[in-house]
């Protein structure tokens, strides 16, 4: 018993394939022009701001519970911990950072900002 191997294409199928590829990938990588990449920038900007505040927020609300004795005054204020905010609180606004772009980017390719 012999087996019947797959069919080769011929070579203008392949070129008509190629030029057909090769045309839709221009189609897709346009160059963005500058001010659609400076409203891209700004766009992001302003997403990664919000959650930078988000999670600032919310570990400055838990480091002051777990840390801290609350006052009724506001002579009575007081700064977070340096261990908590050099350990807990840097890291976390660096991995929001690269959560950010890499879950974007991994999903899609772009982030909000850069998709239309």
């Amino acid at each position: 018993m012999s087996k019947s191997l797959p069919k080769r294409p011929t070579k203008s199928a392949a070129k008509t394939k190629a030029s057909a590829r090769h045309a839709s990938e221009s189609e897709e990588l346009a160059i963005a022009k500058p001010g659609t990449r400076m409203a891209a920038i700004l766009y992001d900007g302003m997403l990664i701001l919000a959650l930078l505040f988000l999670v600032g927020t919310l570990l400055t609300v838990i480091g002051t519970l777990l840390t801290m004795n609350t006052g009724t005054d506001s002579s009575q204020a007081q700064s977070l911990p340096t261990w908590y905010q050099n350990v807990i609180m840097t890291p976390s606004f660096i991995l929001t950072l690269v959560g950010f772009y890499g879950i974007f980017w991994r999903r899609g390719g772009q982030t909000l900002g850069m998709q239309r």
